[in-house]
């Protein structure tokens, strides 16, 4: 590994995970505070996590009421778009066959549209035999998803509902190119930060080189998050490993 990763990255017991601002969010549980959320002109919606086991790692959304409207499993992305609306992103993979087809799927919700669920540990039981990552108790909300494993390096178009284009761009993690080599997670990882513009219709699909051919414990080390400065660079940071920013090329770490 080159010297200058190993001085930015290394092995920690633990690194605390502290809530992301809402433009630089980060994936459920861990991002996403106990008692925060969103506000609209009717009511006020906040996080809240289960502590017993048959919760372990959800994330519910809950109103005024106390009543969860929301329930979120593992690796969501959750940012306000505007008042009253959310956009909602995740990586999903299904397997047919030998082959893993993997996809990023967005969505919107309108806070006040959300409906109590009548059975709570019900539709979570449901949303994890599914897997779908999202449970809400009515309808879907909108949805754009694209394929991911279709996707090399560089510029896409794709093709997305123009009620997504007020979100602008979308910095999403996802797995890239072919279907048969996918990120194991044990020495073989095909990372990507997908720069999704809805309003031009396009995503730049840029490998992280610097992550996926280092040395690390993939198991333990992952990139959680990135956001775009002001500037246009990208820094992101993630689970046992140091804060970063990207070279120009946005594949490579800025050499210091």
């Amino acid at each position: 590994m080159c010297s200058f990763l190993n001085k930015a990255f290394f092995w920690r017991k633990s690194k605390a995970i502290v809530a992301a601002p809402q433009d630089r969010p980060g994936p459920t549980p861990w991002y996403s505070k106990p008692g925060e959320g969103f506000s609209t002109s009717k009511q006020d919606y906040c996080w809240k996590r289960d502590s017993d086991k048959s919760g372990s790692g959800l994330t519910k959304l809950v109103n005024s009421n106390g009543r969860v409207v929301l329930i979120l499993d593992f690796y969501c992305y959750v940012r306000s778009i505007s008042e009253g609306r959310l956009l909602l992103w995740q990586e999903q993979a299904q397997k047919a066959g030998e082959v893993k087809h993997s996809r990023l799927q967005f969505q919107i919700l309108e806070l006040d549209d959300l409906k109590e669920f009548e059975n709570v540990v019900l539709a979570a039981k449901h949303m994890r035999e599914e897997k779908t990552g999202i449970a809400i108790a009515v309808g879907s909300g909108l949805v754009a998803e694209f394929c991911t494993n279709v996707l090399t390096e560089g510029r896409h178009v794709i093709a997305t509902p123009s009620e997504f284009d007020e979100c602008g761009e979308v910095l999403a993690m996802a797995d890239y190119g072919e279907a048969l080599v996918r990120s194991d997670y044990h020495g073989s990882m095909r990372r990507a930060i997908y720069a999704v513009n809805f309003s031009s219709r396009c995503t730049d699909v840029y490998p992280q080189d610097w992550f996926n051919n280092s040395d690390m414990d993939f198991g333990y080390q992952w990139i959680t998050r990135v956001w775009r400065r002001q500037d246009g660079r990208i820094e992101g940071d993630g689970n046992r490993i140091n804060p970063f920013i990207l070279d120009p090329t946005c594949k490579q770490l800025e050499k210091r």
